[in-house]
Parts: structure tokens; C-alpha cells; sequence
């Protein structure tokens, strides 16, 4: 059996401030630094066979500690990129939350059909995860696979 073992990056700036990222790429935060080598030290994990991660720096300056520890290359894949939010990326939570609360409020709820300016489709980012998550699994069968991804990624597995 292929075990997955899926990892959200640690803090940034932005997560810190209230920004969404979305495909922005946003190094960690001090904080966000602290806790991938505490990650890298601590994660009750002796191997594994395979890392990847999302390109984005958030992500590979998460996974580098424990890869090291673990004495893997960390594969950046673009398909584990978070949502593209459009018009929303780098824009505060309570800025949008001000400008337009029912598609926020939307987004949370059913983010399928909410209607954010220039994004991502989120079905087709739903495809791209899942079945990216489906094509690593089955090029590592039985075998133990780290991915570090990001909070929607995660959250639509």
C-alpha cells in the first residue's frame, strides 16, 4: 500500500497579516522557519521514497529540513500549487471582506461556484490537485511519498 504523507507549509508574512496567497510566491516567515526545522527534527518519520512539493518557496523552504534529515531531493511540481485567487492574491482578508462579503462568504461556503475576478477555476484546480496526488501514488506503489502543498490543496484532498 502507497502511503502519502501531506504537509502544509509553514507561516508567512502573509498568512501572518491576513493576505491570500494563492499562487503568489511568498517566502516563510521567521515563525514559518522555525516550525519547518522543527518540522524537519521532529516529524515521526524514519524514510520515505519520494518528496515533492509545490514550487512555490513557502513549500520548498518547508520541506528542505526534514528532506535533508531524510536524505531526499525535494521534486517542485506546479501542479501542487495552491488556487490561482485572481483579482484576490496579495489582497487582504478584511479589504475583500469590505469590497465584496457574499462572494467571500461564498467562497467559503461553496468555492465551486464562487465567482472571484480572473481566478482559477476551482474545479479545474480540484482536477489538477486530486489527480496529480492520484498520478504520484501511482508512480510510487507501495512505497512512502512526502508532498508539501498548500491550505486549499489539503483542504479538497
Amino acid at each position: 500500500m502507497t502511503e502519502i504523507i501531506i504537509i502544509r507549509h509553514g507561516e508567512t508574512e502573509w498568512n501572518k497579516t491576513g493576505r491570500f496567497q494563492g499562487q503568489s510566491d511568498v517566502p516563510l516567515s521567521l515563525e514559518g522557519h522555525a516550525q519547518a526545522a522543527l518540522l524537519g527534527q521532529h516529524l515521526d518519520v524514519d524514510h520515505a521514497d519520494a518528496f515533492y512539493a509545490s514550487d512555490l518557496i513557502r513549500t520548498m523552504e518547508t520541506a528542505a529540513p526534514l528532506a535533508a534529515r531524510l536524505g531526499l531531493t525535494v521534486v517542485p511540481d506546479p501542479a501542487l500549487r495552491e488556487l490561482h485567487f485572481g483579482a484576490w492574491e496579495g489582497r487582504f482578508f478584511s479589504e475583500i471582506n469590505t469590497e465584496d462579503p457574499e462572494t467571500l462568504k461564498h467562497f467559503y461556503r461553496d468555492p465551486e461556484h464562487a465567482n472571484i475576478p480572473d481566478s482559477e477555476d476551482f474545479s479545474v484546480f480540484q482536477k489538477r490537485i486530486a489527480g496529480r496526488v492520484r498520478s504520484i501514488a501511482a508512480e510510487h506503489r507501495g512505497e512512502r511519498v512526502i508532498i508539501v502543498s498548500h491550505g486549499a490543496a489539503i483542504r479538497i484532498l
